[in-house]
Formats: structure tokens, C-alpha cells, sequence
């Protein structure tokens, strides 16, 4: 494995990860009826909200997110609770910045909780998989790359 695709192998999975979600929610929703130009621009900045805050450096990050915030409101007041699963998302995206303690990766898994609609259950199912990897990679993985970042430079005894 190269060292650059190592470095941001979760860039790529993110990428995937957001598309998948992405659509899931709109066949399993009635987003596309109605309003659906409207409705389809709004997930389109969504999706390049996120995806281009992953290029640039840490301090736009945090307009980014802020602004994939704002269109979350909005897709969350246009597309009714179906779009719930957006919301998480962007929620762990925001606990990936941020990178708290682990209780604080259950609050996003609970705003599933949220969508009473045909697909609740799976929603509350993928939004506990969202967990698990969201806290898989900042918690388990990151420590251990910060470790062995650490062993490799310190000077030989």
C-alpha cells in the first residue's frame, strides 16, 4: 500500500461512504416527487460541501461544515424525516473534526431515532454502522498511527 493512499484511505471511504447514503435516501424516500430540481440541487451542494472539505486545510473546514450544516436544515424542512440519514452523516463529519470523547458518537446515531417512517428501523441500523466506523477510525485507528508515527521518529538508543 503507498504511503499517500495510506494516509487518506479514509478520504476515499468517505467518498463512497457519502454517495451510498446518498443514494439510499433518495430510493427509499419520495424525494424526487414535487420539487425535485430543487430538491436534487440542494443534495448536490450537500454532497460537494463535504466531499470538498476534505481538500482543503483545517481552518476552512470549519466553513464548510458550517455550511453543510445550513443545507442539511434545509433538505431536513423540504425533504420531511426521510432525510434523517443526511443528518447523521453530517453530524459525524462534524465529530470527526472535532474528534471528542466516544460518548459523544452516540448522540448523531440517536437524531435516527427521530424518523418514525417505514425504513426507521434500517436507518437506526446504518446510523449504528456510521458509529462503529466513524469511532473505528478516529478512536482505534488514528491512536495507532499517532503511536506509530511516534516510534518511528523517536532517535535510536
Amino acid at each position: 500500500m503507498s504511503d499517500h493512499f495510506r494516509n487518506q484511505y479514509f478520504t476515499a471511504f468517505h467518498s463512497v461512504l457519502l454517495l451510498l447514503i446518498l443514494i439510499y435516501t433518495i430510493l427509499s424516500s419520495s424525494l424526487l416527487t414535487g420539487a425535485s430540481a430543487w430538491m436534487l440541487l440542494l443534495l448536490a451542494l450537500w454532497t460537494g460541501v463535504l466531499s470538498v472539505k476534505e481538500l482543503v486545510s483545517r481552518r476552512w473546514r470549519i466553513v464548510f461544515l458550517a455550511a453543510a450544516v445550513l443545507l442539511i436544515v434545509i433538505i431536513f424542512r423540504t425533504g420531511g424525516k426521510c432525510t434523517t440519514l443526511l443528518g447523521v452523516l453530517t453530524g459525524y463529519e462534524i465529530l470527526h473534526f472535532l474528534k471528542p470523547h466516544l460518548i459523544w458518537y452516540l448522540l448523531p446515531a440517536g437524531l435516527a431515532l427521530v424518523h418514525t417512517g417505514e425504513h426507521s428501523c434500517s436507518d437506526l441500523l446504518i446510523s449504528l454502522l456510521l458509529c462503529m466506523i466513524y469511532v473505528q477510525h478516529n478512536l482505534i485507528v488514528e491512536s495507532y498511527r499517532h503511536q506509530a508515527k511516534e516510534d518511528t521518529l523517536l532517535p535510536c538508543r
